[in-house]
């Protein structure tokens, strides 16, 4: 996209169609600020969550093309989040692969992030919740996080995310005036406008995600793979142990710093109910793969009344026992 003077309004400039692509925005750590990592916990979170991407991205049919390490600011708080860069027409496929990083990839996220790119006609089409536009600038080499979280709250901009590598900030508007809005506080800045684009952004919550494994997992395509149907059998015991622990919401008369203590209080026994419900899966799991012969054969389409089922710790069927002999969902 032509760059553009940045006093011109959203009207004037025409969303980039080119971008056929898809996104996906995982942080991997629960609550953690940017500068209070070291590099080995950096490099150890890095090489984890790659790993894991990787191998439930082969497990869904999906290929990643590429894998950015960003650093996103809101509100004055830092964290590192890495952006997976993937094509596919499949939108269902990319959410599940959303949802599973959001529960399986290093710690428990609240939400994760999956978008695509979409003209201007395809975007005033999409339902207002899935409305988004990402505004690039290219900024100063060696700008800290520290001084973009300055600028941008002295502009009155909650959030941001860099990309280290091509030292470019991007800033997400969800409305054509808040774009404009955005422009205008930082034109004269020293970030250098570049330009921007429409998206159809989907936030996949604890709540969605939940409803996505039910359905993969009720799903013939999701009942067809076993080692998907694992995945995402132990997200959805993760992420119901997460919803025991909603998050907070301030009450009325309640000061911030009350709310604040009592919302990581809240924050902490989510992160340690996803924890202990993660850990409980795989000590189930093991229990059963000591329990099946290797010869198992795999488990036909239909499955008469009178044979047992073998079920998962959240209730889901993942097999049956019949004449003594077990089956197992392909």
């Amino acid at each position: 996209m032509d760059t553009i003077n940045q006093k011109q309004t959203r009207s004037d400039i025409v969303a980039n169609p080119n971008k056929d692509y898809q996104l996906v925005t995982v942080a991997p750590y629960f609550r953690q600020k940017l500068n209070s990592l070291n590099k080995t916990e950096l490099e150890k979170a890095t090489q984890e969550v790659k790993e894991k991407a990787q191998k439930l991205a082969a497990q869904i049919g999906l290929v990643i093309e590429d894998i950015e390490t960003i650093g996103g600011t809101y509100l004055g708080s830092s964290e590192i989040t890495y952006q997976y860069k993937l094509k596919s027409a499949d939108q269902e496929k990319i959410d599940l692969f959303a949802s599973l990083m959001g529960d399986l990839s290093f710690e428990y996220q609240d939400a994760t992030i999956a978008a695509n790119y979409v003209t201007k006609d395809e975007w005033d089409k999409l339902p207002d919740e899935n409305k988004a536009i990402e505004i690039v600038y290219k900024i100063p080499e060696n700008t800290s996080i520290e001084n973009i979280e300055k600028t941008l709250a002295d502009a009155g901009i909650e959030g941001s995310s860099l990309n280290f590598r091509t030292n470019t900030l991007t800033i997400t508007t969800f409305s054509e005036d808040e774009t404009n809005e955005v422009i205008n506080k930082l034109k004269d800045t020293e970030y250098d406008y570049k330009e921007h684009n429409a998206q159809n952004s989907r936030y996949l919550d604890n709540e969605y995600r939940r409803n996505a494994y039910q359905s993969w997992l009720n799903s013939k395509r999701g009942q067809q793979n076993r080692s998907l149907y694992n995945a995402c059998s132990k997200a959805l015991s993760i992420a119901e142990a997460a919803a025991e622990f909603p998050l907070a919401e301030r009450r009325d008369g309640e000061s911030e710093a009350d709310f604040a203590k009592r919302a990581a209080e809240q924050d902490s026994r989510r992160i340690t109910a996803a924890n202990e419900a993660g850990k409980r899966w795989d000590e189930e799991f093991q229990k059963r793969k000591s329990q099946i012969p290797p010869s198992a054969d795999v488990l036909p389409s239909e499955t008469p009344s009178s044979r047992q089922p073998l079920r998962l710790p959240n209730g889901k069927e993942y097999g049956y026992v019949e004449n003594g002999k077990i089956y197992l969902r392909a």
